[in-house]
Parts: C-alpha cells; sequence; structure tokens
C-alpha cells in the first residue's frame, strides 16, 4: 500500500498548541498518522464548502479538515481546532 505524505500549513502548528490537554494532543497526531495510510477512513466526512474538495475526521471534540490530493499522494491539513470554533476558518 502507498502511503500519503502528509503536510502542514503554518498555521495549523498554532492551532495544536491551543490544545490544553496532552493526551488529546496524542489521539489527534496519531489520527494524523493513519490518514497516511488511509485518507479516507471510515467516519470521515467531505465538507461543502467551495470547489476545494476538504475533509474532516473527528477526534473527541476536536476536528482536523484537510485536503487530498491522490495524483501526488499528499495530504495537506489546514487547521485543527474544536469543533464549535473549527468551521469559522475554513
Amino acid at each position: 500500500m502507498t502511503l500519503y505524505n502528509i503536510n502542514f500549513k503554518k498555521s495549523v502548528y498554532k492551532d495544536f498548541k491551543k490544545i490544553p490537554v496532552k493526551k488529546e494532543r496524542k489521539a489527534i497526531l496519531k489520527a494524523i498518522e493513519n490518514l497516511a495510510e488511509q485518507p479516507r477512513p471510515v467516519g470521515v466526512a467531505k465538507l461543502k464548502v467551495t470547489q476545494a474538495d476538504y475533509w474532516r475526521i473527528r477526534i473527541g471534540v476536536y476536528r482536523v479538515i484537510y485536503e487530498i490530493d491522490d495524483n501526488k499522494k499528499s495530504i495537506l491539513i489546514f487547521a485543527i481546532g474544536h469543533r464549535k470554533q473549527i468551521y469559522r476558518k475554513t
């Protein structure tokens, strides 16, 4: 199975540092690592925004918004945040 490369926008690092609980940070990192093997896992949802293909995975009350490029085998993480605030960024 071909692994996808995972890239992050610069703003994602700030978003990640805002998460207060270390246990939740680990769960989010694990979920992102799993995207390299399976970019569309069970429970993923495609967001209905502009013409871009944005996807969302849930990790507790946090969400990870990303885009998949199947031709280049890459994933770009756009945002990580609490469910109440994440959709305002995208």
